[in-house]
């Protein structure tokens, strides 16, 4: 029961591991100095194995959109903010913090114009379409678009990519049949 507790608890996230890995590790710090290493022998590969390693507590939103927001932040913004001063190790290497939660709104204000732009865009450029295979293939290509938009930025289940790219389709589908688009019914 232990064990299988212990193999539920995620492993640590790659940013945070390269930061341990240099702290114990050494290498070069942001000035261009070298940092000499805290370990040192066999101690040296200690955490080159991540699935040896658990993180006591991981990110709350661990879709691919967060994690790459999380990995690119400008942390340098949050440096004359008094909740994010940079933290200077023994080390001499300079780690910024900042709030998890401007992440988390980022990720969804992004996500939603991406939602918004890809329904709209969609909408926009089939309005003028006439020809039935031409707006077939659009159809197709802004389905697609939309399914590899909802697999890279959300860590939605396979059911509900499914899902939500069929409920984009028929949106596309209704406003292409139903004369919406000023061209005339798709099979005619």
């Amino acid at each position: 029961m232990r064990q299988s507790q212990f193999t539920s608890i995620p492993r640590p996230d790659s940013r945070v591991l390269g930061f341990f890995k240099f702290f114990f590790n050494g290498g070069t710090d942001h000035t261009g100095g070298t940092i000499h290493p805290l370990l040192s022998g066999q101690a040296t590969s200690l955490l080159d194995d991540k699935t040896d390693l658990l993180a006591i507590r991981s990110p709350q939103h661990r879709d691919p959109l967060s994690r790459f927001l999380r990995d690119h932040w400008p942390a340098s913004w949050y440096q004359e903010k008094d909740y994010a001063q940079p933290i200077v190790h023994s080390t001499g290497h300079r780690v910024s913090t900042f709030p998890s939660r401007h992440v988390k709104l980022a990720a969804a204000v992004l996500s939603t114009f991406i939602a918004a732009g890809l329904l709209v865009g969609s909408i926009v450029s089939l309005y003028d379409v006439k020809e039935p295979r031409k707006r077939l293939a659009m159809i197709s290509a802004w389905t697609v678009g939309f399914a590899i938009c909802v697999g890279v930025t959300t860590d939605a289940r396979r059911a509900e990519v499914f899902a939500g790219t069929a409920a984009f389709a028929a949106v596309l589908v209704v406003f292409v049949s139903g004369d919406l688009g000023g061209g005339g019914n798709i099979a005619g």
